[in-house]
């Protein structure tokens, strides 16, 4: 998903992707509904202590009253129990092969986790 603004902050940037990801949560939701029961609340992992505290605290400060409210539709999401903000880390977190320098052994974790096949080489 791209991001379609700019951001000033990790955590700005961060419950701005979760309120994209609760978007598309309400709408899977919403065809869902119609056809089979759903487990509520869908969780939402998170690496970003700050976001996940603005996503389920509505409470507003200095370092936050620069986010666009249209940002925070995760807090209505979490509020009415669709989704639950949740927090993992580094060693959780597969996404992190995509935007973060690891570790080698924590990148093999992540690579197999994502189906992605180490190929050996040949000589040449």
């Amino acid at each position: 998903m791209i991001q379609k603004c700019v951001s000033l902050s990790t955590t700005e940037a961060e419950i701005i992707a979760m309120s994209e990801g609760a978007r598309e949560v309400k709408y899977v939701l919403n065809v869902l509904d119609s056809l089979v029961d759903i487990c509520r609340p869908v969780p939402m992992y998170c690496d970003n202590q700050g976001a996940i505290h603005l996503a389920t605290d509505y409470v507003n400060n200095s370092r936050s009253k620069h986010i666009e409210v249209r940002n925070m539709y995760i807090r209505e999401l979490v509020k009415a129990k669709d989704t639950e903000a949740l927090y993992t880390g580094t060693d959780d977190n597969t996404s992190d092969i995509m935007t973060k320098p690891l570790a080698l052994p924590i990148f093999r974790v992540h690579r197999e986790r994502l189906g992605v096949m180490n190929l050996p080489r040949g000589d040449q």
